[in-house]
């Protein structure tokens, strides 16, 4: 019985040690998926510059590590953010509005349309077969539909606009927390030295 308390706590600190997993986090100026191990720039830091611009170097984006979001990363980021699943790409359409209200603060709005107060984040990302693709979050305030919209071949690489830009970050190794869980594994589990009395 004693045993199988040590073991369950040995599981419980495996799951404070070890980093969870599958969060999206603020860094400001860009964003986290932990889930992806991708850094999402914030679509306001690259506004005005065309897809081939970024590509060879304009701004400085390529030699900090930033490249284009693929198809398949903007999709999955996308639906990490919406929480929702959907034929992507394509366009995902929800209400109300708290989702991309979210999501547009977390990377940044590129604009405001007409009068009904439309905000939108609109930005490139490197479609999987020619040109530049086109992300789209948009919301109607307060509480209208509002949708997540990822289009392919939408746009020439030579048209200004903001891009959807990314970098990987290494995931934090594993290995020392390991180590701390099996040495307190070890530590919990070991069997009490039996006390010798000498003869009297």
């Amino acid at each position: 019985m004693v045993l199988s308390a040590r073991i369950a706590l040995v599981y419980a600190l495996l799951s404070v040690v070890v980093p969870a997993r599958a969060a999206i986090i603020d860094l400001g100026p860009s964003t986290l998926d932990t889930d992806t191990g991708l850094e999402w720039l914030d679509v306001t830091e690259s506004r005005f510059l065309t897809f081939t611009e970024i590509v060879s170097g304009v701004g400085g984006f390529s030699a900090d590590g930033w490249r284009h979001a693929s198809t398949v990363e903007i999709c999955d980021f996308f639906i990490s953010l919406s929480g929702q699943t959907f034929g992507c790409p394509g366009d995902l359409e929800f209400s109300p509005s708290l989702i991309a209200n979210a999501a547009v603060a977390l990377i940044g709005d590129t604009g405001i349309a007409g009068q009904s107060s439309v905000r939108f984040s609109h930005a490139f990302f490197d479609s999987a077969t020619i040109g530049a693709g086109l992300g789209r979050i948009e919301y109607h305030l307060p509480d209208a539909t509002s949708f997540f919209s990822v289009t392919e071949n939408l746009s020439p690489k030579d048209v200004p606009g903001a891009h959807f830009l990314v970098r990987s970050v290494p995931e934090p190794s594993l290995a020392p927390w390991l180590l701390v869980a099996a040495c307190v594994a070890r530590w919990l589990t070991r069997a009490e030295a039996p006390v010798h009395r000498g003869a009297d």
